[in-house]
């Protein structure tokens, strides 16, 4: 869900009498009422489990997702509702190899970034591809940046934009568990630091947020907590560990 005035954007997978899944996404007024009927954006695939949407500066909603839809395996949709009637684009090539989980984010001037992992070079890694709003609903594989070349799966990628910065947010499991880590982008995607590692502990750290906050980012994410010795799988707990950043 996603707020834009005094209106909310929603978005959610939702099965017909068939079984087939579906992206649908709606506006609501902030009281609960909505405004026009919800939208069938695209078809989903057995396993398009994460939905992440954002409203770009011109007041359109977009939804970014993977799904295994005419595709061989999960590639990367857009889809853009606009005054009642969606646009779906795949931003990934058809190329056999998994691209997941994106996320996008819009700033000032019309730009915006998405990322995403992708399994194409053999390995799961982070790209980023920032770009004009028009540029984003087009493939994107050419003009993304490749961030991470670890031996280990980067997975969980999150970003947001401040001003003419972008922060991103990943998990990466070279280690052996996975740790949270952060790196700051200009508006082209070019990078401005290298990685920061934000986490170092003998557990997994997951599932990162990024939020804007005054001259930086507010990061938060799930920090397993050690079981006791002897304790059963369902003990196993998580806190939220909260930071900021620049």
């Amino acid at each position: 869900m996603r707020s834009s005035g005094d209106a909310l954007f929603c978005a959610w997978i939702e099965a017909d009498a068939d079984g087939h899944e579906s992206v649908w996404g709606g506006w609501w007024d902030s009281d609960g009422q909505p405004r026009g009927a919800p939208v069938e954006l695209g078809a989903a695939g057995d396993t398009t489990w994460n939905l992440n949407a954002a409203i770009a500066s011109t007041g359109e909603a977009w939804v970014v997702f993977d799904a295994r839809a005419d595709t061989r395996v999960e590639e990367v949709f857009a889809a853009v509702l606009v005054d009642g009637h969606a646009t779906l684009v795949r931003l990934t090539a058809d190329d056999g190899v998994r691209s997941k989980y994106p996320d996008l984010a819009f700033g000032q001037g019309g730009r915006g970034a998405i990322t995403w992992f992708d399994e194409r070079d053999g390995n799961r890694e982070v790209y980023l591809a920032a770009a004009s709003v028009g540029e984003l609903l087009q493939p994107i594989e050419a003009r993304a940046h490749r961030v991470t070349t670890t031996p280990g799966s980067s997975i969980g990628a999150y970003l947001a934009i401040n001003g003419e910065r972008i922060g991103l947010a990943w998990c990466d499991d070279s280690s052996g568990n996975y740790e949270v880590f952060f790196q700051p982008f200009d508006s082209a995607g070019n990078s401005l630091a290298p990685p920061r590692q934000m986490s170092a502990t003998s557990t997994n750290s997951m599932i990162p947020a990024i939020k804007p906050w005054r001259d930086g980012f507010a990061l938060a994410w799930d920090e397993v907590v050690p079981r006791e010795p002897g304790a059963s799988d369902d003990a196993t707990r998580a806190e939220v560990v909260f930071t900021t950043v620049r």
